[in-house]
């Protein structure tokens, strides 16, 4: 199947996996919202085209053919090229936040191209998370909606990865089972050194053939709470090979860290032509 020109005139949706039928070139949405959204917000009518993806890459231009309360189904006319993704997965660990701060910073997280977000928490986090909560689930629902939302926005045709909170305990622990190329821990008056020439020297490295890590390439920096970490919690970091940086001589708050972290990532690396 051809690829074609994403266009910007067509609206954009996310919908689960199951619902693209590649193979008979048919794809469904019973998301009730999200018929809604069509229907009465966009007011798209059988013929209209729209944009389907399952959030993992596939982009589809699709052809509403039936429309009902329930149901909209759609024929698959082309696949499009996946844009907007950056070479290198980033993951972002920070804490929770009050007061809307957190949502703020997963929507900003999303736009910059971040792969996954964890939660942590530390020993001075603020705001808690009871894993035997009733409505834990809840939570995790309103994180996912707030990222797909986020990447419809802005064109993204991957929907970042929102894991269960965790500790920064287990994060850090040898059991961890993520391979990551690099990992860094972002400390407040830090004697590290700063993330931005951390990444522009890995930056000269490549462009002189002598870099050692695999591209792309499999980040995870990690941002802490308003009282900074422990030094116990900066000690076991280092323990497990988390490279201390610095972001700057100025006090950030987390959701500011941890956006300006992922922001130099991605100017500094998150595009960059990887030379063969």
């Amino acid at each position: 199947m051809s690829e074609q020109p994403l266009s910007k005139s067509l609206s954009r949706f996310f919908v689960d996996p199951s619902s693209i039928d590649m193979g008979a070139k048919r794809a469904r949405i019973v998301d009730l919202q999200l018929i809604k959204q069509i229907a009465n917000v966009l007011r798209l009518s059988v013929g209209s085209q729209v944009v389907i993806l399952d959030g993992k890459g596939l982009v589809v231009r699709c052809q509403i053919t039936q429309m009902s309360k329930k149901e909209i189904l759609l024929d698959i006319r082309g696949e499009m090229e996946a844009l907007a993704e950056p070479l290198i997965q980033v993951t972002v660990a920070m804490p929770l936040l009050r007061g809307g701060r957190f949502d703020w910073a997963l929507q900003k997280l999303t736009e910059l191209g971040v792969a996954s977000i964890i939660p942590i928490l530390c020993e001075r986090s603020v705001v808690t998370f009871d894993q035997k909560s009733k409505d834990k689930n809840e939570k995790l629902d309103r994180w996912r909606a707030i990222a797909r939302e986020a990447a419809e926005q802005c064109e993204r045709s991957v929907v970042p990865e929102i894991q269960p909170p965790t500790s920064l305990t287990d994060l850090v622990a040898p059991s961890a089972v993520i391979d990551w190329d690099l990992k860094f821990l972002c400390a407040e008056r830090s004697e590290g050194f700063l993330l931005s020439q951390v990444l522009r020297n890995l930056q000269n490295q490549e462009n002189g053939h002598q870099i050692s890590h695999a591209w792309p390439m499999n980040i995870l920096v990690v941002v802490g709470p308003e009282g900074g970490f422990t030094d116990e919690e900066i000690a076991n970091a280092d323990q497990m090979g988390f490279q201390l940086v610095s972001l700057g001589p100025r006090i950030l708050r987390s959701e500011t860290a941890s956006v300006y972290a992922l922001a130099q990532i991605m100017t500094i690396l998150g595009d960059i032509e990887i030379n063969g």
